[in-house]
């Protein structure tokens, strides 16, 4: 391992440095993501970064002498505070604490149960700002589409999107690589309308923050644990899904052929949506793990304290898996890659997230058909882990020769 991989030296394009790491044997050593890390890797191919998201090794804050991921990020960061007691940052045994009481509430059939009025959400909501003529994918579609589905998996009411939007919006900032200070007070303010809704019992007993209360009421979480993963939930329920569905958008204006096979109905949405899971992923980097002693890692030896980082988005491009990797290919056999991660830390949400995008999909196309992209308002998001796009503007009703 010769060249050092430096992610902050990367534009809104990574991929042409990821195809080159993995072309080199798919993992460097690089600058570390977080300040107070030590020596660091990456991993770019599909096999290594799947061995490190499921190594049980390497954990996210391995006991000992090993600094903990928190202690890498600035103290007093209360909304890291937080995520950090969530299920996405505990290692084994404390993660099966968290997770088991989830798990019922998210396997397959639940997801499929809800299906039907998913996309009569989506449905509802298309049909109603396509009149406008032109309405943003992302403001008007996705978010407002993704926080109600959020309410009824949770189990809450969510009357101010505003608030949550800028709630989740601070959490992504604040643990990105080129972190963004503040947040604080959008944080406190989301957890004091959870707090409230809690306390007074608006909340439904087949929700998932009926759930968590039960356990903390049985003396198996704590508050923190509780509020952490509601907040877990509404970030990354929410963050993820609008980002892979702007993402998607500018894909498919951008590949008419493959757009084609969904306009004329030669594919489903739902395996339009795994594919577009793969090639849109959200996430370029998974949370970071530590070596928590000397271990090989596919033939590579890493010395304990060595800080790893997979890199989601390079494995899901990987030719090895998926010849022309970089390209969107619905006529092809296909997966979600590792967008959701692997190993105990595989998305909860994840049946979940799929019937949202087929459903976004579903509902764009049926409502709008014909839709074109305004590519030229087009806005990105300002972020090096998180890939999405803050504003993706749709004409509708154009006829295609305009296209």
């Amino acid at each position: 391992m010769t060249e050092l991989f430096d992610p902050f030296s990367l534009d809104q394009n990574p991929f042409p440095a990821f195809a080159r790491a993995r072309a080199s044997g798919g993992i460097l050593p690089g600058v570390p993501p977080y300040a107070n890390l030590g020596p660091t890797v990456y991993t770019f191919t599909y096999r290594l970064v799947e061995l490190a998201l499921k190594h049980p090794r390497l954990l996210h804050s391995p006991p000992g002498d090993h600094r903990l991921i928190a202690d890498s990020i600035e103290p007093g960061q209360h909304l890291v505070g937080i995520l950090n007691r969530s299920l996405l940052m505990a290692d084994p045994p404390r993660h099966g604490i968290l997770r088991r009481p989830l798990n019922p509430a998210m396997k397959p059939a639940d997801a499929s149960a809800l299906a039907t009025w998913i996309r009569a959400q989506a449905m509802a909501i298309a049909t109603e700002i396509v009149k406008r003529g032109r309405f943003d994918a992302v403001q008007d579609f996705a978010i407002p589409f993704t926080l109600q589905v959020l309410g009824r998996v949770l189990g809450i009411a969510i009357p101010d999107t505003e608030m949550v939007r800028t709630a989740t919006d601070a959490m992504a900032r604040v643990i990105d690589i080129h972190r963004t200070p503040g947040g604080q007070e959008e944080a406190y303010a989301l957890e004091g309308f959870i707090e409230g809704e809690i306390a007074g019992g608006k909340f439904s007993p087949d929700g998932l923050v009926s759930t968590m209360v039960a356990q903390e009421r049985a003396g198996l979480w704590t508050g923190e644990d509780r509020m952490a993963n509601v907040l877990l939930f509404l970030f990354a329920g929410h963050e993820t899904v609008v980002d892979t569905f702007g993402n998607a958008v500018l894909e498919l204006d951008a590949n008419p052929a493959q757009r084609a096979l969904l306009e004329e109905s030669r594919t489903g949405w739902t395996v339009a949506a795994d594919e577009l899971l793969r090639i849109c992923a959200p996430v370029h980097y998974a949370a970071v793990r530590i070596a928590a002693e000397d271990l090989d890692l596919d033939g590579i030896a890493l010395r304990a304290g060595t800080a790893v980082v997979p890199v989601l988005t390079s494995a899901n491009r990987d030719s090895a898996v998926w010849p022309g990797g970089d390209e969107l290919r619905f006529d092809a056999p296909g997966s979600a890659g590792l967008t959701f991660s692997a190993g105990i830390h595989s998305c909860i949400g994840r049946h979940l997230a799929r019937i949202e995008l087929a459903s976004m999909l579903e509902a764009l196309f049926a409502a709008a058909p014909g839709w074109k992209l305004d590519r030229g308002a087009v806005r990105r998001r300002d972020s090096l882990v998180f890939r999405g796009l803050t504003s993706a503007p749709v004409i509708v009703s154009v006829d295609k020769s305009d296209q």
